[in-house]
């Protein structure tokens, strides 16, 4: 499902892309979309679980997802714009790479959590080249190459639990229709995933109503989130009780493997959460994968006001799914993202007089997939009773030997682990980074106290300038081995996105020219 496209400034455009991505007159597009396929109008709906391009009178439009969990990677070539949805992608046909001495690219990559005042908009390559970072947005690119961000169409929600009920399930048939149009070449059925917690549980409902019938469990929990002791997060009950069929896998399976299943997800840019999810592979092609992620954020009940078309984020959970994603061939759909630039909204739903009874007090607290799950027959004592944690994040935490209580060591599998130390021993500028005088300055200046001096000077008008220095996102945490990981992963993937037009892997083959003005809309 990977693509990379090169628009050169005749307006002419050659595009790359895996066997899944969907091409037409009017464009490309892998994902789908809360309108009708045959209209290639990605561009113009609310709701987008993809990436796409196409012609618009003189216009290339390239969209990002409606959400921020993935994202439009491109760059300026002298009379060429470059864009892809991988960043592995995009750096094997520019002929570059990370710099393997940066140690920011995954903190810079995860700043997206922050929201759009945080977020990086670019990363630098070894070559000092520029890649630029766009989501929840089109790309509006000219026949001169110049590229206008413009944000993605606010959905209309409504106020009332009901109207954002009707929205969400509305929302979620219109993308169950397109992904199985019988106009498109490959037709997605949909999967869920499933636990025992609110999220997942939430998006299973909605996907049965759209002819769901598998569901795909993470048995066991993280055990180093130190407030539960009773590590069974399986949605099995709740499955079998929605009358789905359960697939129950387990989080730690992909250490046993053999062939550096961590690259795939760490290469991302984001932390490689998502590994757990590799032993679903074979349940997860050619399907519309439902699942809970973000739902921590906007469908808790609390009070934050976000601003409209942005989206902040607990963690980056989902976003290192990506580069797994696009080679096994299946469209995400994180249901909490369906109306989630929208948040304030969602928000005062949540904590509106009509959802009290849905409203169980606490710090976890989530009353509107609890009613979903409610109303669809689960028991309330069978799910949302106590917050768990599957994912396997890989960046490092204060104590810079462990990550989340346990060494590096013990996260990667065993060809994984012996790889990348090597890597590292072959890295002459580790040493003098990770001690680095300057990091550890800045360091302290994002300690408690310095931070708080600081907002107390910018609030009274003596900091102004120097504010915009400091990052929260570089700077939380010590330099770390695992800081370089990404570096290390993307040269483990390199080579699959080699296109020799003899043999070309993955199905990647050059498609016609697109030309803006023979084929305009």
């Amino acid at each position: 499902m990977a693509w990379c496209l090169l628009i050169h400034k005749n307006s002419q455009a050659v595009l790359l892309h895996g066997a899944n991505v969907e091409t037409s007159d009017l464009g490309f597009v892998e994902g789908a979309w809360s309108g009708a396929f045959i209209d290639y109008a990605f561009d113009k709906t609310d709701t987008f679980m993809g990436t796409g391009g196409r012609i618009r009178g003189s216009t290339f439009i390239v969209s990002t997802p409606s959400h921020s969990l993935d994202r439009i990677h491109y760059t300026r070539c002298k009379h060429s714009i470059i864009l892809s949805n991988s960043l592995v992608f995009l750096l094997n046909q520019l002929g570059d790479r990370l710099d393997p001495c940066n140690p920011f690219y995954v903190r810079d990559l995860s700043s997206y959590i922050g929201g759009k005042n945080k977020m990086r908009k670019w990363i630098k390559t070894l070559s000092k080249r520029k890649i630029y970072l766009a989501r929840i947005a089109n790309l509006e690119i000219s026949t001169d190459l110049d590229v206008r961000v413009i944000p993605r169409q606010l959905p209309v929600i409504g106020e009332d639990f009901a109207s954002f009920s009707d929205f969400l399930s509305n929302t979620v048939s219109a993308l169950a229709e397109n992904a199985r149009d019988p106009k498109r070449k490959i037709k997605y059925h949909p999967v869920s995933t499933i636990s025992s917690g609110y999220d997942s549980s939430a998006a299973a409902v909605l996907a049965k109503k759209v002819g769901c019938k598998t569901c795909l469990t993470i048995a066991n929990a993280r055990d180093d989130l130190n407030e539960f002791t009773n590590l069974d997060d399986s949605g099995a009950p709740i499955g079998d009780r929605l009358g789905l069929i359960v697939c129950e896998f387990r989080r730690d399976q992909y250490l046993k493997s053999a062939d550096y299943p961590e690259a795939e997800f760490l290469a991302s840019g984001t932390g490689g959460n998502d590994v757990i999810l590799a032993d679903a592979e074979p349940k997860l092609a050619n399907s519309l994968l439902f699942t809970g992620f973000h739902g921590d954020k906007v469908w808790q009940r609390n009070k934050k006001k976000v601003a409209d078309g942005d989206m902040i984020r607990g963690d980056t959970s989902g976003s290192s799914l990506l580069e797994f994603r696009l080679r096994t061939g299946f469209i995400h759909l994180p249901i909490p993202c369906i109306g989630a630039t929208r948040q304030t909204i969602i928000s005062e739903i949540s904590n509106s007089p009509e959802m009290k009874p849905w409203s169980v007090g606490g710090a976890y607290d989530r009353p509107i997939p609890r009613r979903v799950v409610e109303e669809a027959g689960v028991p309330r004592e069978m799910f949302g009773q106590e917050k768990k944690a599957v994912g396997q994040p890989f960046n490092a935490t204060p104590n810079v030997s462990l990550v989340h209580g346990r060494p590096l060591q013990q996260l990667l599998s065993q060809n994984s682990y012996a790889d990348f130390q090597i890597w590292l021993k072959n890295l002459s500028c580790k040493d003098t980074l990770l001690n680095n005088r300057s990091f550890k300055l800045m360091r302290f200046l994002h300690s408690p106290l310095p931070w708080r001096i600081r907002n107390l000077l910018y609030t009274i008008g003596i900091v102004k300038r120097t504010i915009s220095l400091l990052d929260e996102f570089r700077y939380t945490y010590p330099l770390t081995e695992h800081d370089y990981l990404l570096q290390w992963a993307i040269e483990k993937m390199a080579h699959v996105y080699d296109v020799d037009h003899s043999d070309l892997p993955h199905n990647l083959i050059p498609s016609k020219p697109l030309n803006t003005t023979q084929q305009a809309v």
